[in-house]
């Protein structure tokens, strides 16, 4: 589009498409779901530090329900962060109005 009108749809369009593919990750995925890989499937900058903290708010206004669990010895024993699939009660963030930050 000429007149940069494709920013706009996607900014209109990027929570809904976000939602619906979270909502079937987690329909498949059960019992739970990295965050990790859905921060990278759905192109949520997860880089550490402060944006790891707004990833995972975000993924809260969603609807996830978070939850650190340690890794497995030969993943090294770190904890990660999942999201608990049977719980969570995936809707439109709130701030959908608002331009997001992770954009």
């Amino acid at each position: 589009s000429p007149h940069g009108h494709q920013n706009f749809f996607l900014e209109l369009m990027a929570p809904v498409l976000r939602k619906q593919a979270l909502e079937r990750m987690c329909g498949a995925y059960r019992p739970t779901l990295d965050v990790e890989y859905v921060c990278k499937v759905l192109k949520i900058p997860d880089g550490g530090g402060a944006e790891t903290e707004t990833a995972a708010e975000y993924l809260e206004q969603m609807g996830c329900v978070l939850e650190k669990v340690a890794a497995a010895a030969e993943d090294g024993g770190e904890e990660r962060v999942v999201i608990k699939t049977k719980e969570s009660q995936i809707k439109m963030p709130d701030n959908s109005k608002t331009k997001s930050k992770l954009m």
